[in-house]
């Protein structure tokens, strides 16, 4: 539409303007937007947008933008602002956006000399240098005064009394209220490419001239440093004042280098300095020293440095300049962006280095039109308004860091779909996916118009993720081989300014199980591999047990063998000699001198004769019984008696079961030679012997009170002693476990276990299950330390023979 007297705003909103205070051309307005910060939006048909903004009430200040400022046309059809404050422009050839952006560009269309800026010094009132191939510029809000037209300056540099200081093509120039001058210089001192410009503490301005070296300048008088053994051959890119009279210098060839007033002291990466160029040195506000080098920031403690790069969280290595605002927060330039740092962020680092350092970076999309870059020392400054400055590879870039405006609107985020091995599911309804399914890809979306580019997620499945997984901008999430369970995927966004939307979004679904991955087949599969253990056991018991008996075969065969020859041959013989013996005893007459001696030997033929006959008779293949042993034990304690006062005590508990013929002669012959060692040997005055029936092992001790045995001769096997390596090797020949344990002094315990099934004759009244076994061992185990069956036990005077006890039945 067209409004022959200009156009009006609301008088709720300011002042009416009228036709005339605007440009004498009119303006065919087709749309008009009031923002929400108070600017007025008009867009025209054929002469592009136009903005009046709140703090203005002068139309002449209106801004313009045009197809030379990126409007896609200049005939605009419709505004439009959304809920973060983005105001939308429709054209005839497309859409566009305009938004307050973080970073202010000044290029030579703001009125700068040229795009290419050298370097940057604060003035006070806010104003800001800036040096070009053109000359200076002296920007002071809207006004860009440009001095020394025509002549290339380099350095540039600020000092206490406000004297600006340039290095430029002729010579170094100072500038005090208003008068510019060269300084005089020896004839042989020609500095006409001085980049690094700084004052110390005292007043005294350093010069490094990239071709002539390095000075200092006091009092019209000039220094040269060049020929230092620390300087010799080397390039400043940056030097810094510390307030203290002392002065950083950063090498080009890497390596930082500080003068208390006398000397250089040299500090390098033996130093925790960060390597390469040193392109920043910056003391802050509470005279920290950083250092931002090829390789990372640097902070200098008292004694070393510090140093943070890519490794710790930061967005690069390679550090271009370094600034502080009022707040205390670092600003890091990159060839990329701006790097905005808390301390607290790199005192953190610093004490756990497993810390990632939390940062804001701001870009393009935060309105920076080239790249962050170094030229000479003064790459960034902050002006005494507390903006940063900052040079770019298209002029110069602006940050207000306190008006850097936060987008709070949490962007809404949304589950697109999901995607289960190529086949599209509906989310909006919980999924069920058939089994076996292999891989699920989820994609998801968070709608910020803002800067869709910084729209960062992170997502977590309930069941599968411990953690939340922190992607960036990823909008795309992966699983493989997930086991049948009930999932719950959760993704959170955050918008380009860091606040998130901790709801998220959500979507559900479940894999369904595959028969095999059932609990029933699972139950399933532990029964048969308890079936096939079992099975496994038994086998490996059949085997066992048919190994054994076959030896006890070869035994017994081997034993009848013997039994055979004692009883036709030797003990034959013995009763031959016998009877002959006693037939001559009998014709001599009494008084005859060999008599005596006849008769001792017929009294040696009928002992020899008895102990053949008990010898086959412990060879004979019959069951053993308590009694047989108990009576064997005694017989042989009346034996071996050699003083009266020494007792044998022999116990039965348990069932009694009579013993297999092979394993109960073993048996037997380990008791006897337990006892035979006893009265041989440990002088003992009680013998106590257990013969123990058990549900799941045998058990026969021999404990003495006698002298006992040392651990030496316990351990020792002596010559022509076999009794306990005897009863060893029948312990083993029987798969039993023996143990000798003495103590000099405390007597000697002979302790001998032979699973059941190995010596009980018949089978066991539990042998069908192993499981039933162990139980009836317990409960058997469990009655008779209970209910405390009655024993009978053998206690053995030696003056007047062994009697014999036997135990009941206490199972």
């Amino acid at each position: 539409m067209t409004n022959p007297d200009g156009f009006t705003r609301p008088l709720s909103e300011g002042p009416t303007f009228s036709r005339g205070g605007m440009p004498r051309n009119t303006f065919n307005v087709r749309a008009v937007l009031h923002d929400s910060g108070g600017n007025i939006w008009i867009g025209t048909l054929g002469q592009g947008l136009l903005r009046l903004r709140a703090d203005s009430n002068d139309v002449r200040e209106m801004e313009r933008f045009s197809e030379r400022d990126g409007l896609s046309a200049q005939f605009v059809w419709c505004l439009l602002e959304d809920r973060e404050h983005n105001v939308w422009v429709g054209t005839q050839n497309g859409l566009n956006r305009f938004r307050d952006e973080k970073i202010t560009t000044l290029t030579r269309r703001e009125g700068l000399a040229s795009d290419d800026v050298d370097a940057l010094a604060a003035g006070p009132n806010g104003s800001v240098w800036a040096s070009t191939p053109n000359g200076v510029n002296r920007i002071d809000g809207a006004h860009r005064d440009l001095y020394l037209a025509g002549t290339a300056i380099r350095g540039l540099s600020i000092d206490k009394k406000n004297t600006l200081w340039a290095g430029t093509n002729r010579g170094i120039v100072r500038a005090k209220d208003g008068e510019w001058s060269y300084l005089s210089m020896p004839a042989k001192v020609r500095l006409q490419n001085v980049t690094v410009i700084e004052e110390d503490g005292e007043n005294r301005v350093w010069l490094f001239d990239d071709r002539g070296g390095f000075y200092r300048w006091a009092d019209n008088r000039i220094t040269d440093f060049s020929n230092d053994s620390l300087l010799r051959g080397k390039s400043v890119l940056a030097a810094r004042s510390d307030g203290r009279g002392r002065v950083w210098l950063g090498l080009n060839e890497g390596g930082v280098l500080l003068f208390d007033g006398s000397v250089f002291h040299p500090y390098s990466e033996s130093d925790g300095l960060a390597g390469g160029s040193v392109n920043a040195v910056y003391i802050d506000d509470n005279a920290a020293v950083w250092i931002g080098t090829e390789r990372g920031l640097s902070r200098f403690d008292g004694l070393r440095f510090v140093t943070w790069n890519a490794s710790n969280g930061l967005p690069g290595e390679r550090v271009l300049w370094i600034l502080s605002d009022n707040e205390g927060r670092i600003w890091l330039g990159y060839s990329t962006g701006v790097a905005c740092i808390t301390l607290s962020e790199l005192d953190r680092a610093q004490k756990d280095p497993s810390h990632r350092v939390v940062y804001s970076f701001l870009d393009d999309g935060d309105g920076l039109k080239g790249n962050p870059d170094r030229r000479w020392q003064s790459s960034a400054v902050r002006a005494s308004s507390g903006k940063l400055w900052f040079r770019t590879s298209e002029g110069v870039a602006i940050i207000d860091p306190q008006d850097l405006r936060r987008n709070l609107v949490r962007p809404p985020v949304h589950v697109e779909r999901l995607v289960a091995d190529g086949t599209v599911a509906d989310v909006s309804h919980p999924v069920r996916l058939p089994p076996l399914t292999r891989e699920i890809e989820i994609d998801y979306t968070a709608l910020s118009l803002a800067e869709p580019r910084h729209v960062r997620f992170r997502y977590k499945l309930d069941g599968f993720d411990a953690d939340w997984r922190d992607v960036g901008t990823r909008r795309q999430a992966f699983y493989t081989n997930l086991h049948p369970h009930t999932y719950r995927f959760r993704v959170l966004a955050c918008n380009n300014d860091g606040v998130w939307n901790e709801s998220g979004a959500t979507v559900d679904f479940d894999i369904l199980p595959a028969f095999y991955q059932t609990g029933a087949f699972l139950l399933l599969c532990v029964l048969l591999l308890i079936v096939l253990a079992s099975g496994l056991y038994r086998l490996r018991v059949w085997q066992v047990t048919s190994h054994l008996r076959e030896r006890f075969e070869e035994r017994l065969k081997e034993r009848t063998r013997i039994a055979q020859e004692l009883h036709d041959n030797l003990i034959q013989d013995i009763m031959g000699i016998s009877l002959q013996i006693e037939v001559a005893d009998e014709l001599l007459p009494h008084d005859f001198p060999a008599k005596q001696s006849i008769a001792r030997a017929l009294g040696l033929s009928k002992s020899a004769l008895v102990a053949g006959r008990r010898a086959l008779n412990d060879l004979r293949s019959l069951p053993l019984t308590a009694t047989d042993l108990v009576k064997s034990f005694s017989q042989l304690a009346n034996d071996l008696t050699k003083d009266a006062s020494t007792k044998i005590h022999v116990m039965v508990e348990g069932r009694e079961r009579p013993l297999k013929a092979l394993a109960g002669n073993d048996l037997l012959q380990v008791g006897r030679q337990a006892i035979t060692n006893a009265f041989q040997h440990s002088r003992a005055r009680r013998i106590h012997v257990l013969l123990s029936y058990g549900g799941e092992e045998f058990r026969i001790r021999v404990q003495d009170n006698g002298c006992g045995m040392s651990q030496e001769v316990l351990n020792s096997h002596r010559e022509g002693h076999y009794g306990m390596a005897g009863m060893q090797e029948r312990a083993q020949r029987l798969g039993g476990t023996m143990s000798i344990t003495s103590r000099i002094g405390e007597g000697t315990e002979v302790d001998l276990w032979v699973s059941a099934h190995l010596v009980y004759q018949g089978d066991l009244p539990h042998s069908g299950s192993p499981l039933a076994a162990k139980w009836h061992y317990l409960t058997e185990r469990l009655g008779m330390r209970i209910a405390k069956p009655p024993k009978r036990s053998l206690d053995t005077p030696t003056e007047n023979g062994p009697q014999t006890g036997k135990g009941e039945s206490n199972s």
